[in-house]
């Protein structure tokens, strides 16, 4: 059996000779100049507090070295998995496999003759992350995640680890032979993104970034989920009144897998941030790769700070989405196929499972990565080897159900539909109504024809960020800087003569298409076409062979990436002249409310009153209600910082309060008192929330119409107005002194 994802000998090296050894000092400037950069640029950021007298360069150092290892030990765990993987699926050493699950049965004096190159790596971090995140959602629905007080969740990564270090250590990696160095500007470039990237993923979740309300979508699932799962159900599975936990959730499952890790999970909404971030690091260097692979040696640093210099990949990447495991798999995926195929020969049954694999996670990361990884990485596999491969069909979907099935017993189980809430009509929509299942619909699909689409797509991908903003209040910074126009120009002037920018082209397009055809419009769910643009771009200015160009698109080059740190400088955008976007780092304590309410507590007069002004609706909810009040949140679904148990439900589903107002319309007045006699003592209601799901045609009829947020506030006792504009009632009949 041929080893058909190893290092292609030249003519000139005689099969069998050692790997030439290039000089490691070259590496060593390059790495230090990244990590000066890197420190550099973080102290600068850290400085962007909104004050003089505050820095927080240490609180962040404090944040990247006790929190985010945890992240770190988890893709190093994802990385051993991988290589063990790799060599399964597109290498004949099986003996190493089994040397290295042995573990202490080999002397250490033992050594290979095999290596692991850079491009192996790569792959391994795409396979073990694919395996990983389908091993903690299958872990996690079994409630295996807290078994032995976290032991079985450390010993996973445990045995990832024993298998990453038997097997470097009898393949080492192996540096390119035909290496170039990355020039200085580049290499600085690389270190500040990425210290930008590390900074951003080091504030507390809800203050970063105006473009996602605060990384509202963290809040509200992506780190609500996993709290939920192990402090109220000690497993994975659907939480009532949170339609999002029907999502396959893998992304999630390691958030849990921190969690667990952490215990502690409010603080370890910071290892979940640094999950996404280091996800966005390794993705950058499988771009890199797969440029190299693709455009030529030199082509990779500057693809790889292409890629980092979309501001949307910043934004994804240091919030905790699920949003950049799509990026990884589609261009992991893509380098599978390149070196697999270098032999000359068809993908083989490994290879096709592997791809499954990885397609299947990357749909298990986030659902739309159907049409935008999988569907491209089908197109990349016919067009490389033609449709001769799709007799590994029945394998690739088999292997596909099993790391699914999960979430598919999951949803059978709860819902009696595997794909709740999707495919309902074939299914059944469970717990739903007709009403919930055609909001529902209607919000998450595509609206109109494609012709009808093209505006939006130009407004929300080629121009999104410059002129106008398309609604008033909407945050409109250049997420996708000028990136879509410089790669779609590079992909169609090289697509003629380079069948890899030809893929790259066919791999956009697909992108762009299923985006207008299949998804309700978002800009930052086109984030996979941030691979295939990096790519076009790359050509683009490769093109230009003069030295004196050459300079000049260096200098272009640098100044696309500064759209990020533009952005970032921007933050957070919430109505006021001054930007302090570093203010809430390592900040999670601050925004539970501790430090403001022990202040007022210790205030008197004027002064208390004026703290009592900066409340906000944690504070209030944790630290001024009685221990034993039962909350319910209307219209307020981002509870990740209270303390307490509290009763949410999403917008798409139907809780107390739903059932309340549709058996007594028109009688608003008596809505509190009914969820008085259910248990609960006081509600926080979010006007401008409600607003804008009454705008937008999402809320339940039965409150979208009448005056009826009034007529409750008549009928209850009002405790508190937040700054952010919620309103905090106690179930009770309002009294004189409160109308006053």
């Amino acid at each position: 059996m041929s080893r058909t994802f190893s290092r292609m000998p030249s003519s000139r090296e005689p099969v069998g000779n050692p790997p030439i050894e290039t000089p490691m000092h070259p590496w060593i400037r390059t790495v230090g100049i990244a990590l000066a950069a890197f420190l550099v640029t973080a102290a600068l950021l850290t400085r962007l507090t909104g004050s003089d007298e505050m820095n927080s360069f240490v609180p962040f150092l404090h944040v990247a070295l006790w929190e985010g290892i945890y992240a770190l030990v988890w893709w190093l765990a994802a990385s051993g998995f991988g290589l063990g993987l790799m060599r399964l699926a597109v290498g004949p050493s099986v003996r190493m496999i089994n040397d290295a699950a042995r573990a202490g049965a080999l002397s250490s004096d033992v050594r290979s003759d095999e290596s692991t190159t850079l491009d192996e790596l790569a792959v391994a971090f795409t396979l073990g992350a694919a395996f990983l995140l389908a091993l903690d959602s299958a872990l996690g629905s079994l409630g295996l995640l807290l078994a032995l007080q976290g032991g079985v969740a450390w010993g996973v990564l445990l045995i990832g680890l024993i298998i990453g270090v038997r097997i470097l250590r009898l393949c080492p990696l192996e540096r390119d032979a035909d290496a170039v160095t990355p020039h200085m500007l580049l290499t600085v470039a690389i270190g500040a993104l990425t210290a930008l990237l590390a900074v951003a993923a080091s504030s507390a979740p809800g203050w970063l970034w105006s473009s996602e309300f605060g990384g509202f979508d963290a809040l509200s699932y992506h780190l609500m989920l996993p709290r939920t799962w192990l402090t109220t159900q000690g497993a994975i599975g659907p939480v009532d009144g949170n339609v999002y936990s029907a999502l396959p959730s893998f992304v999630e499952a390691a958030f849990a897998h921190l969690m667990v890790l952490r215990h502690d999970t409010l603080a370890a909404a910071y290892a979940c941030q640094w999950w996404a971030a280091l996800c966005t690091v390794i993705t950058a260097f499988v771009v890199a790769r797969l440029a190299r692979n693709t455009l030529g040696a030199a082509a990779g640093a500057t693809t790889a700070l292409l890629f980092l210099g979309v501001p949307w990949i910043i934004v994804i990447g240091s919030l905790a989405y699920n949003d950049i495991a799509p990026c990884l798999f589609l261009a992991g995926g893509w380098l599978i196929i390149i070196r697999s195929s270098c032999a000359q020969r068809p993908l083989d049954a490994r290879a096709a499972a592997a791809l499954a694999l990885v397609a299947a996670a990357a749909v298990g990361a986030k659902p739309t990565a159907f049409f935008f990884t999988a569907l491209p990485l089908l197109a990349i596999v016919l067009m490389h080897n033609k449709v001769r491969v799709l007799r590994f069909a029945p394998l690739v979907v088999a292997l596909a159900l099993v790391v699914l099935s999960p979430w598919l017993v999951r949803n059978t189980l709860h819902y009696g539909n595997p794909l709740f809430p999707f495919a309902t009509t074939m299914f059944g929509s469970g717990p739903w109504n007709e009403t919930q299942v055609a909001i529902f619909s209607a919000a998450h699909s595509a609206q109109g024809s494609l012709m009808q689409r093209l505006p939006l797509f130009v407004e929300q991908f080629l121009a999104h960020g410059f002129g106008s903003a398309p609604t008033p209040r909407e945050p409109w910074f250049p997420q996708w800087s000028v990136l879509p126009a410089l790669g779609i120009l590079g992909l169609g002037l090289a697509s003629r003569r380079n069948t890899s920018m030809r893929t790259s082209a066919v791999v956009l397009a697909i992108i762009c298409v299923s985006w207008m055809l299949f998804t309700h419009g978002k800009s930052r769910f086109l984030a996979p076409a941030a691979v295939p643009l990096a790519l076009g771009t790359a050509s683009l200015l490769r093109s230009f062979g003069t030295p004196w160009l050459e300079r000049h698109t260096l200098i272009a080059t640098l100044l696309i990436c500064a759209f990020p740190f533009v952005v970032f400088m921007r933050e957070p955008d919430k109505g006021e002249p001054t930007r302090a976007p570093a203010a809430a780092i390592d900040a999670i304590a601050q925004l539970t409310g501790e430090p403001l309410a022990r202040a007022i507590e210790s205030a008197s007069g004027d002064e208390r009153n004026a703290l009592m002004s900066l409340a906000t609706t944690p504070l209030a909810v944790n630290f001024m209600l009685p221990p034993n009040a039962k909350v319910i949140g209307i219209g307020y679904t981002t509870p990740f910082y209270i303390l307490r148990a509290i009763t949410t439900t999403t917008v798409w589903d139907r809780g107390d309060f739903d059932r309340i107002a549709e058996s007594s319309p028109g009688t608003p007045a008596t809505w509190g008192r009914d969820l008085a006699a259910l248990g609960y003592t006081h509600a926080i209601i979010n006007p401008t929330m409600l607003d804008n799901w009454t705008r937008n045609q999402w809320l339940n009829p039965a409150l979208a119409t009448g005056g009826w947020q009034n007529a409750f506030a008549e009928s209850n006792r009002p405790l508190l107005r937040t700054g952010s504009g919620e309103v905090i009632f106690e179930l009770k009949p309002r009294t004189e002194a409160d109308a006053r």
